[in-house]
């Protein structure tokens, strides 16, 4: 049976007869199909990810192929990305949207121009990565998704650090130390 994600913190949130994601019992999730250009060079992406030796495969969702299912807004049925839900089991998540081009070379320059707009805004452009939400579900903080967005390299930092602060094993991630040393450089 499909439902709306328990633990989503950024994106388009499946509640108030918005269009969302969904998952299953099975640890699939189901990200609606975007119209036009956006949802063919996303399942191309999908499609062919597997295919580059060179990707790390591991930071990346399993891709299962598309399915028509019921829309989480009621509007009918829709075609809908199927890939591994990495949230599963998971209740302290975090969303970081990775690189400082929102936006695919093939898209309208009106597309193209908001973008820009939006990223100017956030640390997108500056850090080459925004913070799009967080939860830990420890202390049920959740900083307000707008805040995020226009952090400075100490204020990311500082919610990466929290983020991580209530597993005491991840204090020495060697991942963790990179872009604490990436951040402070």
């Amino acid at each position: 049976m499909l439902k709306v994600p328990e633990h989503q913190v950024a994106g388009h949130k499946a509640k108030d007869g918005v269009l969302g994601p969904l998952v299953d019992d099975t640890g699939r999730f189901y990200k609606p199909l975007q119209n036009e250009d956006r949802g063919s060079r996303e399942l191309s992406f999908y499609s062919s990810l597997s295919s580059h030796p060179s990707i790390p495969l591991p930071f990346f969702p399993a891709f299962h192929g598309t399915k028509v299912v019921e829309a989480s807004d009621g509007s009918g049925p829709h075609p809908h990305l199927v890939l591994e839900d990495l949230l599963r089991g998971y209740a302290s998540v975090m969303d970081v949207k990775i690189g400082s081009r929102t936006w695919h070379l093939g898209d309208s320059e009106d597309y193209i121009a908001k973008c820009l707009a939006k990223d100017r805004e956030s640390s997108t452009i500056p850090l080459a990565f925004r913070i799009s939400g967080v939860k830990d579900a420890l202390s049920a903080w959740e900083p307000p998704r707008k805040s995020l967005q226009s952090l400075s390299a100490h204020g990311a930092l500082f919610i990466l650090r929290k983020f991580v602060s209530s597993n005491a094993h991840l204090h020495h991630s060697p991942c963790l130390r990179r872009v604490t040393r990436i951040i402070e450089s």
